[in-house]
């Protein structure tokens, strides 16, 4: 393992302490890194950093679509914070499904 490597590593375990959801993979397994291939933890990992790859488990994005943008070329986005209460009849919510 390198520097980065180690860094990302201790940035791994440190959200494990956290509370953070851990996903991992078998090193050496075509597609590493695609949503198919990850699988969380249920249990204390071993972190086993020759043979698996680890990562904190990605959490959905959620965006706000303004209604109008649906009948134009091209969606506008929002964050949430940055759209008043009374404005939220005008959006759409959609949220990033990221389970299989």
């Amino acid at each position: 393992m390198n520097r980065e490597d180690i860094k990302k590593a201790i940035a791994v375990m440190q959200a494990y302490v956290d509370g953070e959801e851990i996903e991992y993979a078998k090193r050496g397994i075509p597609g590493v890194g695609t949503a198919c291939s990850w699988d969380s933890h249920d249990y204390t990992p071993n972190f086993d950093w020759h043979n698996y790859d680890y990562r904190i488990k990605p959490k959905p994005r959620e965006v706000w679509v303004s209604n109008q943008s649906f009948s134009q070329a091209g969606a506008q986005w929002h964050n949430v914070e940055v759209i008043e209460p009374e404005e939220l009849e005008n959006y759409t919510k959609f949220r990033e499904v990221t389970d299989e």
